[in-house]
């Protein structure tokens, strides 16, 4: 699907879009990636249908802006498949498809589902997320990396790279924007935040920075319906929690700051272990 867009830079503007792109480089190092963890972030909506959210990403060095607050890809339309048919694999990946060509018509960003991921082309696709399938077009889950190909297939995040000048956060690949339990992204070069690859936990936040991190909660993470977080920002953030599934913002029964690098949380409705999004 064609979601809802604007594109930084167009072919044939009325300015010269290669020096646009030389500046989108400069910012990116040639990466492309999402700005945020945050942004063009797939969910599943319903067994046929993945959601994904707005914000802005780089790609062939053009920084486009997704503005729907949700863009719908459905699993069970065979035109949302890079394809063109319904996939009968165990698992695709949820792609932002665009190639920047100088065309007289702009060439537009698409939201699709890669069927045959053996056919997966970083300079084709930027990818936003794995979806396993139970049968042939309904959705079991969805995942922000390929855990069979990481660290290859996952998402990037904006000047990632800097960090690469900090050992802790270079070594052994630690230094994963998104993992199964663990999400951070900033989109600036002194706004850093590292993860432990194997476990998510944060390892490393560079001197001086706060900005937007994400834990994902699982409900066999919680002990004795209590979540907690251990963060290491040095601070005693606002908190934010989302329903995996649906979306929406659950308010915790209780948020308590143990100290500026740990809080824990609990939850009082029906479901007192949700699965979650943490958003700090």
């Amino acid at each position: 699907m064609i979601p809802t867009q604007i594109r930084a830079v167009d072919p044939h503007s009325s300015y010269n879009s290669d020096n646009v792109n030389r500046i989108t480089r400069i910012i990116t190092d040639g990466v492309d990636s999402v700005a945020q963890d945050i942004d063009l972030l797939p969910s599943k909506y319903s067994n046929t249908s993945i959601s994904v959210t707005s914000g802005v990403c780089v790609k062939d060095d053009v920084m486009i802006q997704l503005t729907d607050p949700i863009s719908a890809v459905s699993s069970n339309v065979a035109g949302d498949y890079v394809e063109g048919t319904i996939s009968t694999n165990p698992y695709g990946y949820i792609v932002l498809t665009y190639q920047y060509v100088k065309t007289p018509i702009p060439v537009q960003a698409k939201l699709q589902i890669l069927g045959i991921v053996a056919n997966y082309d970083p300079t084709l696709f930027l990818f936003l997320g794995r979806v396993n399938f139970t049968t042939p077009g309904v959705i079991d889950t969805i995942q922000l990396d390929d855990p069979d190909v990481s660290p290859v297939l996952q998402r990037s995040v904006l000047n990632f790279s800097s960090a690469y000048t900090d050992t802790q956060a270079r070594a052994a690949d630690a230094y994963n924007p998104i993992t199964n339990h663990a999400a951070s992204a900033i989109g600036d070069r002194n706004k850093l935040v590292a993860t432990d690859a194997g476990t998510g936990e944060i390892v490393y936040v560079s001197k001086g920075s706060f900005g937007l991190s994400q834990v994902e909660v699982l409900p066999g993470d919680y002990v004795g319906g209590v979540a907690t977080i251990t963060h290491n920002l040095g601070v005693r953030p606002v908190v934010q929690c989302v329903d995996y599934s649906t979306g929406e913002e659950i308010v915790p029964a209780t948020v308590i700051h143990t100290n500026e690098n740990i809080f824990t949380l609990t939850f009082s409705q029906f479901d007192s272990t949700p699965h979650i999004y943490v958003l700090f």
